[in-house]
C-alpha cells in the first residue's frame, strides 16, 4: 500500500471528483488509470502493469492537489529531478512510493510548484491525461465477462492471490475480464476463458448482467456465462490458482457478498436475469433483481 495509508479516509475538497469518495478510493481509481503514456518518458521502459505507479509521482501529486488541495513537496532523487508527494494539513502521504524498493525520507524542504512542472508540454500532457483517464472512469462504466465452467456438479473458479492491487484480491471468483474495443459479450468470454484456463468453450450460455456499483470501484456492468462442455487442458494463470470445487463449497469461500446471490440465481434459475448489487466499501446495501 502507499505511503501514508493512514490517511485513506481523507475527503476530497474539489466538488468535481467527489465520486472518488476518499484519497483511498483515488488510489485505486489511479491504478486503472496510470499506464505506460502517462509515465515520465526516462523511465517509461521500466513500467510495467505490477509497477503502475513508476514515473507517476508528479502528475499524479498535483492531481492529488487538484482534489484534496494541500502543497507538493519533493524529495531529490540525485539527477536534479525530484520525487513529488503530497501534504495535506498534518497528513503525509505518496501515491506513487510503491515503485521504490527503500524507503523515502518526506521532509518540507524543497516545495513544488505546478507552474514550474507544467512548463514541460510533455508533463503537462501527461497531467491531463491523467485527469481525462480518472474521469471517464466515473462516466463510463466498465464492461466485463464473467464465466462460471461447470464439470461433475463443481464449478471452475480462481483464487485471485497472485495480481497486485486487484480489488478481487484472496476472493474466489470465476474466469473473465474487460471487454476489448469492438468485442461482443461471447467474444470476450470466449478470448478470457480461453487466456486464463487455456480451456476452449464449446458449449455455454449467457445467463444475466449483473450491475456491480461501488464507492471505490465504479460502476462495472458484469455479463453472466456458464459452461457446460469445453475443449483442452487446464493450464495455469497468473492473476490465481484455479480449482474445481463443489457449488455448496464455493458458497463457504471468500467473495463479494453479491456473488453468493449471482451464483444461486445461476443454479436456480433457467431464465435470463438482472441484477443490482451495490457496495460502501466491502459492504453490500442493495440486492435487486430486474426481472
Amino acid at each position: 500500500m502507499f505511503y501514508g495509508c493512514e490517511h485513506s479516509d481523507l475527503k476530497p475538497t474539489n466538488g468535481e471528483f467527489a465520486f472518488v469518495g476518499s484519497l483511498g478510493g483515488l488510489y485505486r481509481l489511479l491504478l486503472g488509470c496510470w499506464r505506460r503514456e502517462t509515465c515520465a518518458p526516462r523511465l517509461q521502459e521500466k513500467w510495467s502493469e505490477s509497477n503502475p505507479t513508476c514515473g507517476q509521482c508528479s502528475i499524479t501529486a498535483f492531481l492529488v492537489q487538484a482534489i484534496f488541495g494541500g502543497e507538493v513537496y519533493g524529495v531529490p532523487n540525485g539527477d536534479g529531478n525530484y520525487h513529488c508527494f503530497n501534504v495535506v494539513g498534518d497528513a503525509v502521504f505518496d501515491l506513487t512510493s510503491e515503485q521504490f524498493d527503500h524507503p523515502l525520507e518526506y521532509t518540507r524542504d524543497f516545495p513544488q510548484s505546478r507552474e514550474t512542472h507544467f512548463a514541460k508540454e510533455e508533463k503537462k500532457a501527461r497531467y491531463e491525461m491523467l485527469k481525462a483517464a480518472l474521469l471517464r472512469l466515473h462516466h463510463v462504466p466498465r464492461l466485463t465477462t464473467l464465466c462460471y465452467i461447470e464439470k461433475d456438479g463443481c464449478w471452475l473458479v480462481m483464487h485471485r492471490t497472485k495480481k497486485e492491487h486487484d480489488e478481487n484480491g484472496d476472493k474466489w471468483i470465476g474466469v473473465g475480464g474487460k471487454f476489448e474495443y469492438g468485442e461482443s459479450p461471447e467474444e470476450c468470454a470466449l478470448r478470457e476463458v480461453k487466456e486464463e484456463t487455456g480451456l476452449t468453450m464449446t458449449e455455454y450460455r449467457f445467463r444475466g448482467i449483473v450491475t456491480f456499483v461501488s464507492d471505490e470501484w465504479g460502476t462495472e456492468y458484469m455479463h453472466l456465462f456458464t459452461c457446460a462442455a469445453f475443449e483442452g487442458e487446464l493450464a495455469d494463470c497468473d492473476e490465481g490458482e484455479l480449482v474445481w470445487l463443489p457449488k455448496a463449497e464455493l458458497l463457504k469461500k471468500k467473495m463479494w457478498a453479491g456473488d453468493r446471490i449471482f451464483l444461486k440465481a445461476l443454479d436456480e434459475r433457467e431464465d435470463f436475469f438482472s441484477l443490482k448489487l451495490r457496495y460502501q466499501g466491502e459492504e453490500l446495501v442493495e440486492a435487486k433483481f430486474g426481472r
